[in-house]
């Protein structure tokens, strides 16, 4: 499978590019840019909110083994402390939080590892001549080219560059 690899010089020209490329229904694989470019997603058709959903269900894991906590500490070595119940829930409130914070945050960033197939060493792409420059100052955008009529059409959308690479 070969793909096409298309460096542009703006964001607003790589934005115009995904735009194009969606209308005349060639497969993209990625775009690369050194920041996020507003906008780009929709374009994209990035509707991925995995992310927000193991977060949640961090904060949740988090609040619970909080409270578990506190429960089984109390539980082991009641001490009644200025007539408060054995189960005091404003007591219990900062340390859960806190649990659910931490782990929330956990979840999200070995999430964020995990789903985006990270830490990547070494990929073909990187070895795409200027591909350097996409942490600096170049905007690429990764196609599938089937056939000689989409490589034409990248070339019609003016990019600074056209590499094939191995995807």
């Amino acid at each position: 499978m070969t793909a096409l690899l298309a460096e542009f010089v703006q964001p607003d020209d790589l934005l115009a590019a995904v735009r194009r490329v969606r209308e005349k229904r060639i497969p993209i694989i990625d775009s690369f840019t050194p920041f996020p470019v507003e906008g780009l997603d929709r374009a994209l058709g990035v509707e991925d909110q995995r992310i927000n959903w193991l977060g949640f269900a961090g904060m949740i894991s988090g609040a619970l083994l909080g409270w578990f906590f506190q429960w089984y500490a109390n539980s082991d070595y009641t001490l009644n402390v200025g007539g408060r119940p054995w189960l005091a829930p404003p007591s219990f409130t900062v340390l859960t939080f806190e649990f659910s914070v931490l782990l929330g945050a956990f979840f999200m960033f070995f999430g964020l590892l995990i789903l985006n197939r990270l830490p990547k060493l070494h990929h073909p792409l990187f070895a795409a001549p200027g591909f350097d420059r996409v942490t600096s100052d170049r905007y690429f955008l990764l196609i599938d080219a089937p056939d000689a009529a989409a490589r034409r059409f990248i070339e019609d959308l003016h990019p600074a560059s056209i590499a094939e690479v191995e995807p």
